[in-house]
């Protein structure tokens, strides 16, 4: 029972304040601060703020938690060999988030480009081998 109110603890989203005069609060999810699990393809990946789902099976990380207008880099966590899919809009007006998922990944890990072009309250979904991730972050100028 305390693992599982910790893990929820996670999910926790709390008000962040908006700078834009027209953009609602951006109530944002909070990432914790862990290391995703090793992988033999790779060197161990570092501890920092990520955003992760319940069961612990996808992962995002690097600028995820500190996007900026401009290029950003998030790392994905997935199940090994596993596909992944990721779809981020912007919540104020839906537009969609230009990204580029890397191809050909067959490890647990997988790295992505997203292009803000402005700053806003993003709400990113990224779905693999039937789980799902789903995080509120705000991008700043």
């Amino acid at each position: 029972l305390l693992t599982l109110t910790f893990f929820c603890s996670y999910y926790i989203a709390t008000p962040a304040l908006s700078s834009e005069k027209d953009e609602p609060a951006c109530v944002i999810t909070n990432p914790i601060f862990g290391q995703p699990p090793k992988d033999v393809n790779a060197d161990p990946f570092l501890e920092g703020k990520w955003f992760v789902n319940l069961n612990r099976t996808i992962w995002a990380g690097w600028d995820a938690s500190n996007l900026r207008v401009g290029r950003n880099k998030v790392l994905w966590i997935k199940p090994n060999g596993k596909e992944i899919t990721i779809e981020a809009n912007y919540i104020s007006d839906q537009s969609e988030v230009v990204f580029n998922l890397a191809n050909g990944y067959i490890t647990t890990f997988q790295p992505s480009l997203f292009e803000f072009t402005k700053p806003g309250c993003i709400k990113v979904t990224a779905v693999s081998n039937g789980n799902s991730l789903e995080f509120i972050t705000k991008v700043i100028k």
